[in-house]
């Protein structure tokens, strides 16, 4: 976990950048004092907003529509030294699943977390590197990126004998390439599933990756969607109603702070939100599930590196509207 700091560190040194918090509603601020650093942000269709705390707390938060916020789940024991929780996502019926990169292999895999909080891990699931990020596809398919190898996996839906845990794909596009640090492989990060389409985030290649979802449910042949260097530490992505993508870079290559970007081929990814907004190393971005909110992004402000940057640290959990708000019904 130290190496990988030192890593992001080092893509976004520069001299301290004032900040502003205009335009940014912060749902809820957390406390570097305790280590907590929100990687990243679910909602569900209830109205409810899961947060990962990463790092050596092990915990996921319940935010609640006012605001609130209340402990949802606790690994035990607490991955002390590593990752931990790290990609969240949540189903039609409330569960939220969690990657959890703990290394240890008491916990370490994809997790099924009822409502209630109460979780297990998903058998096979340990089988994968580093677990990092996690969406569905419209079949109830599960897919986790691996970071570490440079992969997909698939988790199928419930079954009488438990959940297959197969690995979906691994290719060189998905693999780090060790421009960050060798000792730290950040490969295929965030995911994204649109339809019939699967984008994966390569941090450290400064793309996105698509990959078809074949009839039978197998990889089709992946295939660059977007190249840059400012895509360089791309980290989350998701898919907006109208079906673009954006993704979190946490720290912009020559600027330092990070961003929230539109991502396109063919073209330069357009920021869309950053430090002017009160972001700074934002990780991971998510849209509302309900359709009232559907321009509704929520942004995981991780800022773990910002004291090494010169930069107070502001923790938090940002919503925004993109464009106007949606026109409510008559």
């Amino acid at each position: 976990m130290r190496s990988l700091l030192l890593s992001i560190t080092a893509i976004c040194l520069l001299a301290t950048i004032p900040v502003s918090n205009a335009g940014a509603e912060i749902i809820r601020s957390f406390d570097p004092s305790a280590g907590e650093f929100p990687e990243d942000v679910a909602p569900d269709r209830f109205g409810n907003l899961y947060v990962s705390i990463t790092g050596d707390r092990g915990e996921i938060r319940r935010l609640d529509g006012q605001g609130g916020a209340s402990p949802f789940f606790e690994l035990d024991p607490a991955p002390l030294g590593s990752f931990g929780i790290l990609g969240l996502t949540t189903d039609h019926y409330g569960h939220v699943y969690a990657a959890v990169a703990s290394f240890d292999p008491a916990t370490h895999g994809v997790w099924h977390i009822d409502s209630d909080g109460e979780g297990f891990r998903i058998p096979g699931s340990e089988e994968i590197l580093m677990p990092n990020d996690l969406d569905f596809d419209r079949r109830g398919n599960l897919y986790a990126t691996d970071t570490i190898m440079g992969a997909v996996w698939r988790i199928g839906p419930s079954r009488p004998n438990g959940r297959p845990v197969e690995l979906w794909i691994h290719d060189p596009m998905l693999q780090a390439s060790g421009a960050l640090n060798p000792e730290v492989n950040l490969g295929a990060n965030g995911i994204a599933i649109d339809d019939r389409e699967v984008f994966v985030a390569v941090t450290e290649g400064a793309s996105v990756v698509r990959i078809e979802i074949q009839p039978d449910g197998s990889a089709g042949a992946p295939e660059i969607f977007a190249q840059h260097p400012d895509l360089f530490a791309v980290d989350g992505l998701d898919i907006d109603h109208r079906g673009r993508l954006y993704g979190a870079i946490v720290g912009l290559r020559g600027e330092g702070l990070g961003r929230i970007m539109r991502i396109q081929p063919d073209a330069a990814p357009e920021p869309v939100l950053g430090p002017e907004d009160g972001l700074q190393f934002p990780t991971n971005l998510a849209f509302a599930k309900r359709a009232a909110g559907r321009q509704q992004i929520y942004v995981a402000n991780w800022d773990v590196v910002a004291a090494n940057l010169g930069v107070e640290p502001k923790p938090a959990v940002h919503t925004f509207h993109l464009g106007p708000p949606p026109e409510s019904a008559e």
